[in-house]
């Protein structure tokens, strides 16, 4: 399974890198849990828990002193996000660039949406094994439907609105799911605690929003 991680590059500098919340001995933690990343013995418990939920692992990369590009991906879509590892327990939201590929005719197209998802607290224990990406596939197909090939963003507010208007609660389930995914997974990575409570005071109604949605061919 290692040789399906396109890019693993631990920085060099997380010895200087400075405190992990909850934990007095932070540099210890920061060489023993992320600079040895490339041994498999270390990736071992996370890539086991994408490999039970049927997610992959696709690129794993220290940007810098604080934050870890990752990309996971289950069926035909890629989910990646930058994630604030040394603030880790104060992260209220996450932005994922979502990809999925489809054929057509002699060209390969790709498409991609950007979400902002609010970390919403839960205490029901996630079930893993259970996912709809449906949203996702109406999603695409109705901004396929549009045949107009340029990108949507927030200038495009009516637009970009009307993809997501009527399936924003499936939306929601979707990407409590997936940040439930993503946070585990780095959990299990960096051996930092599960954080117990997500969401803040500043959550609003609208906790998943469509930034952007645009298509590319090779």
């Amino acid at each position: 399974m290692l040789n399906k991680i396109r890019n693993i590059e631990p920085g060099s500098d997380y010895r200087k890198a400075g405190k992990f919340k909850g934990f007095e001995n932070a540099t210890r933690l920061i060489e023993s849990s992320l600079i040895n990343i490339s041994d498999s013995k270390q990736l071992s418990p996370a890539l086991k828990f994408l490999a039970k939920n049927n997610w992959k692992l696709i690129n794993l990369k220290f940007n810098n002193n604080e934050n870890l590009l990752l990309t996971l991906k289950i069926g035909d879509y890629e989910f990646t996000t930058l994630i604030d590892v040394l603030n880790f327990s104060n992260i209220e939201n996450l932005s994922y660039d979502i990809t999925v590929q489809f054929d057509d005719d002699e060209k390969k197209i790709k498409y991609q949406a950007k979400f902002i998802s609010h970390i919403t607290y839960s205490e029901d224990t996630p079930d893993f094994s259970n996912i709809n990406l449906t949203p996702l596939e109406t999603l695409f197909e109705r901004y396929v439907s549009l045949n107009i090939y340029t990108e949507l963003n927030q200038t495009d507010s009516s637009l970009i609105k009307s993809l997501v208007i009527d399936i924003k609660k499936e939306l929601e389930i979707l990407f409590d799911y997936i940040n439930e995914i993503f946070l585990t997974f780095i959990c299990k990575l960096t051996q930092l605690p599960k954080i117990e409570k997500f969401g803040s005071e500043n959550y609003s109604e609208q906790s998943v929003t469509l930034i952007q949605i645009k298509y590319f061919t090779d």
